[in-house]
């Protein structure tokens, strides 16, 4: 029966991209211990934003709206993001040259794998030694790469997101929108104490709306909760988009494409994919609440970690599901910008 209909179709793609998933991620967190030159841009990176961000005597001090539309904030924060997709550029073709050259010297004719393939260690510390500084020299050509695709590409994620939100505040809007009775206990509720207080006190609120305010309220409350959906469903379906750019040399348009077919074809692993930066805030997150130094230097540590580790696992992922990209020259160009070395 055509190979047990080829095996189930692959055992349900991998159980839906869970394992090659896993594998990718187990696999980059080898690479990132022991590849120290890819913690390198972030950091000079963090250090950046260090100097770019205001500060107070407290610490980092942002401002607040409406501050925040003054021309100066705005100004910062366009500097800040121009730095911002100019690093991922350059550090994205850090991961892609990593990627691939880990694939070559695991090819069986590689001169090196008989000894490479045994021990994943032995690789690692292989790319630490000989490769180290030819994967850094790939940052800046991969900025002067990658940087108009990935500015595209943001362009148009914040251009979607925009209009998601201006359609659902003009459907609220036609709805009748939350009412103003609503909007004023929860300004209130700032300077409630105790949740049991403002508990209370949302209840007493939503007890004296008419059933033509609960009517508002909750249509705007599903309208809300099906705008976030719509942007979470494309931060999901999209995450791979940015990896594509850079792994397959195509076009910001069918990158999207490609993202989203991979995110229905590997739902599970995608889903996971987008979720590695998260997971890693929020770790650094519960050792950063306490006043310990050494549980921050820690926190530090983890979140520095776990971002080099959530920027190369999608490129770990795409070349287990997308194997051609590392196979066929034709279709990777960035032999032209010589960093294949």
């Amino acid at each position: 029966l055509y190979g047990a209909t080829r095996l189930k179709h692959k055992l349900g793609r991998h159980v839906l991209g869970l394992i090659p998933f896993w594998h990718s991620f187990m696999q980059s967190v080898q690479l990132t211990v022991r590849l120290q030159v890819l913690y390198y841009p972030l950091m000079l990176f963090l250090l950046l934003l260090f100097v770019f961000l205001p500060s107070s005597e407290s610490g980092l001090s942002m401002p607040v709206a409406p501050a925040i539309f003054e021309p100066r904030w705005l100004l910062l924060f366009l500097i800040l993001g121009l730095l911002h997709i100019a690093f991922m550029a350059g550090w994205f073709a850090m991961m892609a040259h990593t990627v691939r050259i880990k694939a070559s010297i695991t090819q069986p004719n590689s001169p090196i794998s008989a000894t490479a393939k045994e021990d994943e260690a032995s690789l690692a510390t292989m790319l630490k030694r000989s490769l180290g500084l030819q994967i850094l020299a790939t940052f800046i050509p991969g900025v002067g790469r990658f940087f108009a695709p990935f500015l595209l590409g943001t362009v148009l994620q914040l251009t979607a997101v925009l209009l998601i939100i201006v359609l659902a505040d003009q459907s609220m809007a036609a709805l009748g929108g939350i009412p103003q009775k609503v909007i004023e206990t929860v300004s209130s509720l700032k300077q409630t104490a105790t949740t049991p207080e403002m508990q209370k006190t949302l209840m007493v609120m939503l007890s004296s709306l008419t059933p033509l305010e609960h009517a508002h309220l909750t249509q705007s409350l599903l309208m809300i909760m099906a705008a976030f959906g719509l942007i979470a469903f494309g931060y999901i379906a999209f995450t791979l988009w940015m990896p594509l750019v850079v792994s397959a040399e195509i076009p910001v348009w069918r990158s999207f494409f490609k993202s989203l077919k991979l995110f229905l074809a590997y739902p599970l692993g995608v889903l996971l994919l987008s979720a590695l930066p998260l997971f890693g805030i929020m770790t650094s997150q519960v050792f950063s609440w306490s006043e310990n130094p050494i549980l921050a230097i820690i926190a530090l540590f983890i979140l520095l970690l776990w971002q080099v580790v959530s920027a190369l696992t999608p490129f770990m992922f795409l070349s287990k599901v997308c194997p051609w990209l590392l196979e066929s020259d034709s279709t990777n160009k960035l032999a032209a910008l010589n960093l294949r070395g």
